[in-house]
């Protein structure tokens, strides 16, 4: 794009001259990738496997945050910051990066016609109108008088004569930790965005950028995450190019059957909605890829065992041939377990599944179709009560592409297939009740496994790890194990171990036994441990085992109280 020829630009603060009655019907999310990946092959694969990882991450943190949300308040809220999924924490192609909280948003009615920007949401607006060729100092200067005309300041001296570096920086320094609305209209060409993003800075403000284009390759994806909708739009269904769209956080209780119109839908995102149904006409979606439905409630406690909700599936579902996430699905309803199970094994792309309220008789009919899922990677399987086993042994051999496992149930033993899960990296056994059966033992031989999280899951006295086992372990996570008193670690177990968090032992008087063997451990978390334990490590204490733990850098120690967990680093 030539940036020499004389610029074309109008600018209006505020709303369009043709603005529209409702902005909710028409906030449409750009992914910068997105619209430059039709016009390169190679960059086309590259997003989708973006977007793959993203995705994955994304249902990844939600289970983790979840199920270990009693670490300690700042920690938690540190791995949020850093762990957020967006298409940047991704990226090593500079150019293709979006801004995490200045979001990128093109805003477009199917008629065409821009719609207005709610001012009282921003402190700041700008509207500025790009043709096809323009000059960055140009539109730059034009944006610096924009914002100073608004709040009724000049513009500073010398702009005139600055270049795009200077005029960037003051532009920056003005939007710094303020919530603005910048909109860029008649964008023909994304680098358009990329000359001048760098002007924005980012903050968790909730501020907006803008792209608008009469191209239909740049209305894919609508994002209306954390907003207040409660019914969904009609307009919506006049999206037809429409791939990608998230009500996650909405206040939606229903999806209408306008949905079978957008043909061209591959992600539904409805997490943390109030929907716990979807109609018959979403198979007609023949390109759905990602169906992800279901609600945390996270009043409830970590540990509780009804605290994920799903929705009822239609009973066809085995129709979406395309389907690669299917997330998460109760088969309970309308005595029809055995039918939505058998139509789950006709998802040959399935690579994620959760299936919640599985009975222990309909354990056979899901291995049946588990075994017919070669590209499987994530298995979530949820009893229908505290109680009720899950009994998996019917499956001959594991998904051999099977990298994440959640077991939430009673268990009689593990399952004997689990291990011949080369490929596991990730086990989270919770509620499991084990008695008499060491789940050590069916794991601690896996090549890949990285995760590893026992929770309510084992009521024997003791965990042994032994010499040479979990040899790629990173963190471990041992939590309300009721009747744990000891646990033994020998000298090269889990020798790539970081990450330590044991929780809720009241029995455990001691310290693991052979903790000083884990030379490489980073972090160690206590909460909720007997005084005894916690007593002993005092640096002071003559007799102590603070030694024990001096090579650790991080040890956090912490108590649930006063409805939340508060405590304190030991160095």
């Amino acid at each position: 794009m030539a940036e020499s020829a004389s610029p074309q630009i109008e600018v209006r603060i505020g709303a369009s001259k043709n603005s529209g009655p409702a902005l909710s019907a028409c906030l449409l999310s750009l992914r910068v990738a997105d619209a430059m990946e039709e016009t390169d092959l190679g960059l086309e694969v590259w997003v989708k496997q973006v977007r793959e990882a993203a995705y994955d991450t994304a249902d990844a943190l939600d289970m983790y945050m979840l199920r270990l949300r009693h670490h300690h308040g700042n920690g938690v809220r540190r791995q949020e910051q850093g762990l957020r999924p967006t298409i940047a924490e991704y990226d090593s192609h500079g150019d293709a990066l979006i801004l995490e909280e200045a979001e990128l948003w093109a805003l477009k009615s199917p008629n065409g016609n821009c719609l207005s920007l709610v001012k009282k949401h921003f402190q700041n607006h700008g509207w500025i109108t790009v043709s096809e060729s323009f000059k960055i100092e140009d539109l730059l200067k034009s944006m610096i008088q924009q914002l100073f005309e608004e709040v009724k300041q000049p513009s500073p001296q010398g702009v005139e004569n600055m270049d795009t570096t200077s005029l960037k920086a003051i532009i920056n320094a003005f939007l710094k930790q303020k919530r603005y609305a910048l909109v860029l209209d008649d964008v023909w060409d994304i680098h358009a965005w990329q000359s001048f993003r760098y002007a924005f800075p980012n903050g968790n403000y909730g501020s907006r950028v803008a792209l608008l284009s009469d191209g239909p390759r740049l209305l894919t994806l609508l994002d209306l995450e954390g907003t207040q909708l409660e019914t969904f739009p009609n307009e919506f269904a006049k999206l037809h190019h429409l791939k990608h769209l998230s009500l996650r956080s909405t206040n939606l209780k229903t999806i209408p059957k306008l949905i079978g119109n957008l043909q061209n839908l591959e992600t539904l995102d409805l997490k943390q909605t109030h929907i716990n149904e979807l109609p018959d006409e979403i198979l007609k979606l023949q390109r759905f890829r990602h169906l992800l439905l279901y609600r945390y409630d996270c009043k409830l406690g970590a540990f509780s065992f009804d605290n994920e909700t799903g929705f009822k599936v239609p009973v066809g579902v085995g129709i979406l041939s395309s389907l690669q996430k299917l997330c998460s699905i109760e088969v309970n309803h309308d005595n029809n377990s055995g039918i939505v199970l058998r139509e789950v094994g006709k998802l040959t792309q399935l690579r994620r599944v959760h299936i919640l309220k599985l009975r222990r008789e309909d354990g056979k009919v899901l291995c049946s179709s588990l075994e017919k899922l070669k590209n499987l990677q994530s298995l979530l399987v949820n009893a229908i009560q505290e109680d009720e086993i899950i009994d998996l042994d019917s499956l001959s051999s594991p998904p051999q592409r099977l990298q994440t496992l959640y077991l939430i149930g009673h268990s009689q033993s593990l399952p004997k297939w689990i291990p011949f899960a080369f490929n596991l990296v990730r086990v989270c056994l919770t509620w499991s009740q084990l008695s008499g059966v060491n789940p050590l033992q069916s794991l601690q031989d896996l090549p890949n496994l990285a995760y590893l999280d026992l929770l309510q899951a084992y009521d024997g006295e003791e965990l042994w790890f032994k010499a040479g086992a979990f040899q790629r372990l990173e963190r471990l996570g041992l939590g309300q194990l009721k009747g744990l008193r000891w646990v033994r670690v020998e000298a090269s177990s889990m020798p790539r171990l970081q990450k330590l968090f044991l929780m809720d032992f009241k029995l455990m008087e001691e310290l693991p036994s052979g903790i000083e063997h884990l030379t490489n451990l980073q972090k160690l978390n206590l909460q909720d441990m007997s005084n005894s334990l916690i007593s002993r490590l005092s640096r002071d204490l003559q007799g102590g085992k603070y030694w024990k733990v001096s090579h650790i850098p991080d040890i956090w120690i912490g108590e649930w109280k006063d409805g939340r967990w508060q405590g304190y680093s030991l160095f």
